[in-house]
C-alpha cells in the first residue's frame, strides 16, 4: 500500500519501510526462545555475564597498560593482533601478564580506576603475586590447531 508525500512542492509516492506492526512481537518471539533455550541448557541471563579488569606490557615489561573488557579472549586477541589503534599497538602491549575475573561491571569498572591511580612498584606487585616470571597468560589462546 503506497503512500504519498508533498516533496518540494510536488507530490511522489512512496512505500513505507518493510517494518511491520508485528515486529517488536517477533523479537519478543526470538527473545523468550534464546531464554527457554538458554534454561534447557543450564545457562540464565544474570549468570551470564562476565567483567574483567587486565595489564598488558611489552617484551622489555617497561610499560604497563590496563584495560576493562567483557570478553578477555576478543580483546587480548585484538590487542595482539593491533587490530585498533591504540595505546597499546603503539607501545607493543602484547603479553597479557594479569587478569581480574567480575560479575559486577561496576566492580570492575571501580578495579580499573583504582589500578590507573597506583604506582608501578605496586602493579608489578600485584603481577608477580599471581605470575612472577611475567609469562603471557594468553600464550596458548590463540594457537592455530594441526589437524
Amino acid at each position: 500500500m503506497g503512500m504519498t508525500r508533498a516533496v518540494g512542492g510536488e507530490v511522489r509516492r512512496f512505500q513505507p519501510p518493510l517494518e511491520s506492526k508485528c515486529e517488536p512481537y517477533n523479537k519478543l518471539y526470538y527473545l523468550f526462545l534464546i531464554f527457554c533455550l538458554q534454561m534447557l541448557l543450564g545457562l540464565q541471563f544474570w549468570d551470564m555475564k562476565e567483567y574483567f579488569v587486565y595489564m598488558l606490557t611489552n617484551k622489555y615489561h617497561n610499560v604497563l597498560y590496563i584495560g576493562f573488557t567483557n570478553n578477555i579472549r576478543r580483546r587480548v586477541y585484538e590487542h595482539k593482533r593491533k587490530i585498533v589503534y591504540g595505546f597499546t599497538s603503539k607501545y607493543n602491549c602484547t603479553k597479557l601478564v594479569w587478569y581480574e575475573k567480575f560479575s559486577d561491571v561496576n566492580l570492575a569498572i571501580a578495579r580499573e580506576k583504582q589500578l590507573k591511580t597506583w604506582q608501578r612498584s605496586w602493579k608489578n606487585n600485584l603481577i608477580e603475586k599471581l605470575n612472577p616470571d611475567w609469562h603471557d597468560l594468553a600464550a596458548d589462546w590463540f594457537v592455530k590447531s594441526t589437524k
